[in-house]
């Protein structure tokens, strides 16, 4: 049987130097690899991701992105969300973008799916022309990825999810 794969999205880590190619899926350095410094050949990652293990429930669980391994047990968007929902994406945001501009109007989304704002009129709700996210470096990226890819695509390991959502914050 065919197995559905979601398709991530992919973009760059490309400032400072560094040239990182970065999937929403929690996957790093698998598009041509990790680059330093940037317009070189000299590779420092060549294929990473996050790796988890614990005990639910008192068995044993694991989730991992591989892929260079091929395992991938993370998939785009927050715990519960149709990873191939438009919102499961990555949110660029840099020291030079503005209250008002497209990145900050766009972080309303990122707000929805839990990532940080300053809050500068304190009243608790992100709007872009007065609050912006906190940037930390020269540019920031944002993405929830969660590990509830289904068990029919756990291909290695085998075993459930353990019903984790991380929101990956990546700055240079």
């Amino acid at each position: 049987a065919t197995q559905n794969k979601i398709i991530p999205d992919i973009t760059y880590m490309d400032i400072n130097r560094v040239d990182l190619p970065l999937e929403n899926d929690g996957s790093t350095g698998n598009d041509g690899h990790g680059y330093y410094p940037n317009g070189t050949q000299n590779i420092f990652l060549f294929s990473g991701g996050l790796a988890t293990t614990g005990l639910v429930a008192g068995e044993l669980r694991a989730s991992w992105m591989t892929p260079s391994a091929l395992i991938e047990e993370w998939q785009p968007g927050i715990w519960g969300m149709n990873p191939d929902d438009p919102l499961a994406k990555f949110y660029e945001v840099s020291r030079d973008d503005t209250v008002g501009s497209p990145a900050f109007v766009e972080w309303v989304d990122a707000v929805a799916l839990g990532a940080d704002f300053i809050d500068v009129n304190g009243d608790g709700l992100y709007d872009p022309n007065m609050d912006r996210p906190g940037v930390l470096g020269d540019k920031m990226i944002w993405t929830p990825i969660n590990d509830g890819t289904p068990l029919s695509q756990r291909y290695r390991l085998g075993t459930l999810q353990m019903g984790l959502e991380i929101q990956q914050t990546v700055w240079a």
